[in-house]
Parts: C-alpha cells; sequence; structure tokens
C-alpha cells in the first residue's frame, strides 16, 4: 500500500468517528437540559447576524463570542488557529484534508474538532450572559434562544460588494459560496437543514429591517421567554 493510499484510508475512518461522534451528540442532546441565559445567533453572510449580535451582547451587557471560539478551541488543542479555521463552519472535505496532512503534517480531525468545539460551546453556556455567532450553537445548545439572521441574496450581494469593494459577481460567487460551506457544516455534524425555520425560535429577513429594529426584536424575544420559562437571567437594560 502506497503512502498516498494509506493516508486516504486513514482520512476515512477518521470521517466514519466523525459520524459516530455526531450520532452520539445527538442522542446527548435529546436528553434534558437546564435554560441558560444564552444567545445563539445563525446568520447568512450579508444579511448584518455579526452587527446584529454585537449590539445585542452591548445591550444586555453579554460577552460575545465569534472569532473568540476558534481561538478556544485552538487553545484547547495546543493546535495553531489557521488548522482549526480550516474546520471553521465548513463540511468535512477528504481531498483537502488529505492535502493538508501532506504538507502540515498532524493537524486536528474534523472529530476532534467537533468534539472541542461542544464542550467549549457548553463551558460558555455554562457561565452564561452570552451572545454566540454562528458554529452550529442553534444544535450543540438547542436549550440557547436560537435566532437566524436572513436576507435576500440581491440584497446581501449588493452589501458585499459595498462593504468589500467587490464587483457583484465576485460578490454573489462568494456569497454562494459561503452559503455552501455554511449548510455543509450543519449538515454533515448535525444532521440538519440550516435553512429549517423550526430550528429556530426567530427568523428575522434584515431586507426592510434595521440593525437596531433587528437587535430590539431579538432582545424582546429572550426576554419574554426566559420569562415564560422562569429562568432569572441579569441584564443591563
Amino acid at each position: 500500500m502506497s503512502e498516498h493510499e494509506e493516508l486516504v484510508g486513514k482520512q476515512m475512518r477518521r470521517w466514519e468517528l466523525s459520524k459516530q461522534l455526531r450520532q452520539r451528540f445527538l442522542r446527548d442532546e435529546q436528553q434534558p437540559r437546564s435554560t441558560p441565559c444564552v444567545i445563539t445567533i445563525s446568520r447568512q453572510w450579508g444579511s448584518g447576524g455579526t452587527n446584529i449580535a454585537s449590539l445585542v451582547a452591548q445591550k444586555l451587557g453579554f460577552e460575545l463570542y465569534d472569532k473568540e471560539i476558534i481561538n478556544q478551541v485552538a487553545e484547547r488543542l495546543g493546535a495553531d488557529p489557521r488548522h482549526i479555521e480550516h474546520h471553521d463552519e465548513r463540511g468535512p472535505d477528504l481531498v483537502g484534508g488529505i492535502i493538508l496532512q501532506l504538507l502540515e503534517g498532524k493537524r486536528p480531525t474534523e472529530a476532534t474538532y467537533l468534539r472541542t468545539l461542544v464542550k467549549v460551546m457548553r463551558q460558555i453556556a455554562k457561565q452564561g450572559h452570552a451572545v454566540i455567532v454562528g458554529r452550529g450553537g442553534s444544535y450543540i445548545l438547542p436549550e440557547s434562544y436560537r435566532v437566524r439572521i436572513v436576507a435576500p441574496e440581491n440584497i446581501r450581494v449588493a452589501r458585499i460588494s459595498e462593504l468589500h469593494n467587490m464587483n457583484e459577481k465576485a460578490a454573489r460567487r462568494a456569497i454562494i459560496e459561503t452559503d455552501r460551506q455554511r449548510t455543509n457544516f450543519v449538515r454533515a455534524h448535525f444532521g440538519c437543514d440550516i435553512d429549517n425555520p423550526l430550528d429556530y425560535d426567530l427568523v428575522i429577513n434584515t431586507e426592510h429591517c434595521s440593525i437596531e429594529h433587528a437587535a430590539q426584536l431579538i432582545i424582546e424575544g429572550f426576554r419574554a421567554r426566559q420569562e415564560a420559562l422562569g429562568v432569572a437571567c441579569k441584564t443591563s437594560t
């Protein structure tokens, strides 16, 4: 057996381990959990979701977790954050994984990444008073207040084109690719459809909704849900 064939075999076995890990994770999530003071925000690129999440955290006096999650995962694994970014909100890539293994040697596997991501997310939830952006937070923490931020593709193309100084064609291509990666990430690791509205407590279309209004809708919905469940959660406003 050649070195290349052996590496392919190892990668396939890692994929199978990742699948088994996801199945165990989903079974574990069926167990009842307490409701934390945590908001998880899933967003389409160009929908304004990241800015909305930042404003929600600011108004509530909560901690915002976005790229910080990558750093925490990397720290737990003793890995370079750049290696973690290869897995960040992307579906498994067999060919890419093999190439990176050949070029860089030992690096975190999909299974290791997912297991550590879940630990980091649950530690954040345990501390509470947090707003988590992306990375499957709605599925890892189904007891959180789950929000999805969306906008029509043409609106997102215009926003990304202006924000990143890209022409319309390049912006559309980048949006389609980002949507594909995030969809594959959720489907591969959690067996869910990222666009299924039933997986969220609130879905906001920002086509005609300002960042401020969207943030206020989330805050009001979060507080109403916490009150209905009888969960005390101290906030700034």
